[in-house]
């Protein structure tokens, strides 16, 4: 099924590595030309060479989303080399090892920043470049990477306040946008197998054995991890034009592990 993608750009933050990077090669089979901006070079930079592997563009922008200096040179530097943006992605976010997975009274400070600063001010920021370039061409799809949590995580708490944050601003964007053809929806992983997290799955929960996938995916309704490839195609399809009556929506990407009431 054609997506209607060809030529079309996306920034897509922290696309170093795990959805973000698959989000990328998604768009190079599709033919769409990605921006990745991420703090990590090298990764970065791997990223952009896979992509041209593929067959595809792609070109890296390196720093912090949570500058909004940043953001904008983020998008200053799609226009010089694309000349236009249609995608924005937000899919950075602070501590995906699973290292700050605690107590809350056991998190610092600085884990508290983080999660405030790339996951929420990352979005704000990143919204507010592309947004007055979307309303202009009356073209725009954004996309905001949540999490399950949202509905509340004990181990995880600023982190699920934060993606909390993220529902709203998914849907106040889409209210404000909907007339000028920019539709805006948030995407909610629960656990997701990625390659850089496999390592930490197998040494901490025994991934890789039976007795150890049963107690990891108990609560999952198919019984297992979705990847970072499962995210990744319902991103590219929500941004695509096969979904021009979408916006404003929570949509959980999760295995059945977390089933709103209706």
């Amino acid at each position: 099924m054609d997506l209607y993608l060809k030529g079309k750009v996306a920034i897509v933050t922290g696309a170093a590595s795990g959805i973000g990077r698959k989000i990328c090669h998604t768009y190079a089979e599709e033919g769409a030309r990605s921006v990745i901006l991420d703090l990590q070079e090298e990764r970065g930079k791997k990223v952009v060479k896979e992509v041209q592997d593929m067959g595809g563009e792609a070109i890296f922008v390196q720093g912090d989303v949570s500058k909004e200096a940043v953001c904008q040179k983020a998008f200053s530097e799609a226009i010089a080399r694309f000349g236009q943006v249609d995608i924005m992605i937000h899919d950075a976010c602070p501590y995906t090892d699973g290292s700050a997975v605690m107590p809350f009274f056991k998190q610092t400070q600085k884990m508290w920043d983080d999660f405030v600063n790339i996951v929420l001010w990352g979005a704000i920021y990143m919204t507010k470049a592309v947004l007055p370039h979307m309303f202009e061409r009356k073209y725009g799809r954004i996309i905001y990477v949540g999490s399950d949590s949202r509905a509340g995580d004990a181990y995880q708490v600023v982190y699920a306040s934060v993606k909390a944050g993220l529902a709203g601003l998914t849907k106040s964007i889409a209210l404000s946008g909907g007339r000028k053809n920019v539709l805006a929806n948030m995407v909610n992983p629960a656990l997701t197998l990625t390659d850089e997290n496999e390592g930490m799955l197998k040494t901490a929960y025994k991934y890789d054995t039976k007795e150890g996938l049963e107690k990891l995916t108990r609560a999952y309704a198919t019984g297992k991890l979705g990847t970072a490839q499962d995210l990744a195609n319902m991103i590219v399809f929500l941004t695509s034009d096969r979904c021009k009556d979408v916006t404003g929506q929570v949509i959980g990407v999760n295995g059945g592990f977390y089933m709103p009431s209706p």
